[in-house]
């Protein structure tokens, strides 16, 4: 059965570029947004006009394939480095307050960091098991360490939920698993419970109004929405029904899902496909009814040598442009680019 389709165009609202290849944007408040880039000390605070507020160099190790990552406490007091062989926290002004070494991590691996309070938390490697460390930020003594079930297996990273006492922490390893973890805060330390619906789902969003989460596909699956905090299974899309009578790009190659799906708002999702494509879903029935065409987000069509499709060549596939997407408050979206540049689009009302 078809549904109606529409393609939305969208021009640039704001754009930001440094010359540097962007590794990460976080978007820390309702004010700022920090840039790290890729083999680059340099880290860049925007804000939503993308204009820059700070930039900073603090002296981060890279190598063996392991990328330095920042996080910044939302109140933008205080930010963190975690490297190869380093976590490190630094107040806003650049002064070093703490330094935890640890063992290098493994090629492609390592650890984010996460603020909830006075408190943060990230984990090192360590031969009995990777420990997860709830430390203060106030004197920086370790609150606990707990250990987890892998040691060097997993890349880890933190993300913040609607409840202030529980926070996220995903587990990647690479191609094999993937799994989710809620973690509580407490006075005193912290309890860990595997959210085990979620295996080999990657962590998409929250919804806006925090009741639920939608993940995306670690393999061929669909996108899954899940209750939160209870992390049962809400509604799903398979691929095959969302690319149903989706032949706008024809080629030999079939577009598929990638890692990327969030909310625009409680009614509506976006995910990024492997062609570079932006579908919109609607929550409630589960269905694809349009796609944003983003200025400056050119698809470019591939013969089977892998070069640029000349007139009359058949078409092996397509690739596009997009890098991360990210909602950007109410009614814009952030997206990197692979050429490096940062892009903020305004939503039409016509959809959200």
């Amino acid at each position: 059965m078809m549904h109606s389709f529409v393609q939305y165009h969208l021009p640039v609202a704001f754009s930001f570029s440094s010359g540097l290849k962007i590794l990460e944007t976080a978007i820390v408040n309702d004010e700022l947004i920090v840039v790290t880039f890729s083999n680059s000390a340099q880290i860049v605070a925007l804000n939503y006009d993308l204009e820059p507020v700070w930039t900073k160099e603090p002296e981060m190790a890279f190598g063996n394939y392991v990328y330095p990552r920042v996080t910044v406490r939302q109140d933008s007091s205080m930010f963190c480095t975690s490297d190869i062989n380093h976590v490190k926290f630094y107040s806003v002004d650049g002064t070093l307050l703490a330094s935890f070494p640890h063992e290098e991590w493994y090629s492609f691996l390592g650890s984010g960091c996460h603020f909830s309070g006075d408190v943060a938390l990230f984990v090192t490697p360590s031969p009995g098991g990777d420990k997860l460390m709830l430390v203060s930020t106030v004197d920086f003594s370790v609150i606990q360490e707990y250990t987890l079930d892998g040691y060097q297996e997993y890349a880890y990273g933190f993300h913040a939920t609607s409840a202030p006492d529980l926070v996220f922490m995903d587990l990647a390893a690479g191609q094999d698993d993937t799994r989710l973890f809620k973690i509580r805060i407490q006075p005193d330390g912290m309890e860990l419970s595997e959210l085990t619906a979620c295996n080999d789902e990657i962590f998409g969003a929250f919804a806006p109004s925090g009741k639920e989460f939608v993940t995306a596909p670690h393999y061929g699956e669909g996108i899954k929405v899940f209750s939160f905090p209870g992390g049962m299974q809400l509604a799903e899309i398979m691929q095959k029904t969302l690319f149903e009578g989706r032949n706008e790009y024809p080629a030999a190659n079939d577009d598929s899902l990638e890692y990327q799906v969030i909310y625009l708002n409680d009614d509506v999702l976006l995910t990024v496909t492997r062609f570079g494509r932006l579908l919109l879903i609607k929550r409630d029935e589960m269905l694809c009814f349009g796609e944003l065409l983003l200025e400056g987000n050119q698809l470019t069509a591939y013969n089977m040598k892998g070069r640029a499709v000349q007139e009359g060549e058949e078409i092996e596939d397509y690739e596009g442009e997009v890098g991360a997407v990210k909602l950007l408050g109410e009614g814009r979206i952030l997206v990197g680019y692979r050429d490096g540049s940062l892009r903020v689009y305004e939503l039409l009302n016509k959809f959200l």
